[in-house]
């Protein structure tokens, strides 16, 4: 999500469930063209037949949290608080850095948060197995001065630099990914005009991940770019970071947020079939303030960070933002699941903090995503 407050189950069982849905046609043209000109590629041909790949409704989602990298070694018991929402997987989130001036990438370079590092990485994975979950790992670039979405290089020279610091991250997070197991692994997270840039880079860095990592791949594309992604055929998951804008009202209702959602669903919906992948929330997740189910990245920064300038908190307008969230998507035949962001290790200290910002802990919503998470609902 475009903000500069961000900081920055199951293994998937290879095949997905083969399901009829009727005979018609899956294509959607697509646009082709050279790299420099950004186009939309032409998807992917549909299977043969009428039959189509998708997840069955009734197979198990994945309901995950996102981790804040701790600064130093974690407990044993560390990830155990995620019980308390049903969890079953955890994503890891290692940074690296855009050095603005040049389009450098640095990554582990001895200023990197404990969580981050390849030892910290490992351990908190370790952790993970031995709390019963399942490890994503989801690469960030921070941009400094700017939000890593609006990069582009001013020059072919730019691009080649940039480009060659990310594989080495990427490919870093490859054997990472390979060496632990993990259940899934993403090429990247919201980089989405270099994506939309250097399709053929991308097919590239994703060939050479498979050669390493053998498990699940997706892109963390924002909300207002995951339709323009060119690659998506060469993933397993259509991967979006959801904070799409719902409402501006203060404390929207259930029911109108579910109205806001029918176009965002039908969109999803048709860019699933159109390249016969599921649909994956690698990041969702509301603030619990006034107007969180609407532009969040305009909002006022988290109270700790800010106390002048901090919105009114406001626990029952996050309540409802997930629960329309849920009901909207969590049971929709072609969606895997999601990522809440976010989670902090140190949980028994969010029952004191201030209450707006986006963790859920200790706050009433916590029983909907347990509920949801835990199958309950529906």
């Amino acid at each position: 999500m475009k903000t500069p407050q961000k900081d920055g189950g199951r293994r998937w069982r290879g095949l997905l469930t083969l399901a009829a849905f009727g005979a018609f046609a899956l294509l959607l043209p697509g646009g082709g063209g050279e790299e420099s000109a950004a186009p939309r590629e032409e998807a992917p041909a549909a299977p043969d037949g009428p039959a189509f790949f998708v997840e069955s409704p009734d197979t198990e989602r994945m309901g995950g949290v996102s981790l804040v990298a701790p600064r130093a070694p974690l407990d044993a018991g560390a990830l155990g608080s995620m019980e308390r929402v049903g969890a079953g997987w955890v994503a890891i989130l290692p940074y690296a850095f855009l050095l603005p001036e040049d389009g450098g990438i640095r990554y582990d370079a001895g200023r990197q948060m404990w969580g981050e590092t390849p030892e910290g990485i490992r351990e908190t994975a370790r952790l993970a197995e031995a709390a019963g979950l399942r490890v994503f790992l989801k690469p960030h670039v921070w941009g400094r001065g700017g939000w890593i979405g609006d990069y582009e290089a001013a020059s072919e020279e730019g691009w080649l630099r940039f480009e060659a610091g990310y594989r080495d991250y990427i490919l870093t997070m490859a054997h990472l990914a390979d060496s632990l197991g993990v259940g899934l692994l993403a090429v990247g997270t919201e980089a989405d005009r270099v994506a939309i840039a250097r399709p053929g880079f991308w097919r590239s860095l994703i060939a050479e991940v498979r050669a390493i990592y053998p498990g699940p791949l997706t892109y963390a594309a924002n909300w207002d770019e995951w339709e323009s992604i060119p690659f998506w055929d060469a993933l397993d998951y259509i991967g979006v970071d959801a904070y799409f804008p719902l409402s501006a009202a203060d404390t929207p209702s259930v029911e109108s947020l579910l109205q806001a959602w029918i176009p965002h669903v039908a969109a999803l919906r048709r860019e699933s079939l159109r390249y016969g992948k599921p649909i994956l929330f690698a990041e969702f997740g509301y603030r619990s303030i006034d107007g969180t189910a609407g532009r969040q990245w305009e909002l006022p920064p988290e109270r700790s960070r800010s106390p002048e300038g901090s919105g009114r908190e406001n626990l029952r307008a996050q309540t409802n933002a997930y629960e329309a969230l849920f009901r909207a998507v969590w049971s929709e035949p072609w969606f895997a699941g999601g990522f809440l962001w976010k989670w902090y290790p140190a949980d028994e200290a969010w029952r004191e903090r201030p209450n707006d910002h986006f963790t859920p802990q200790h706050k009433p919503v916590e029983s909907v995503i347990r509920r949801w998470f835990g199958g309950e609902a529906g």
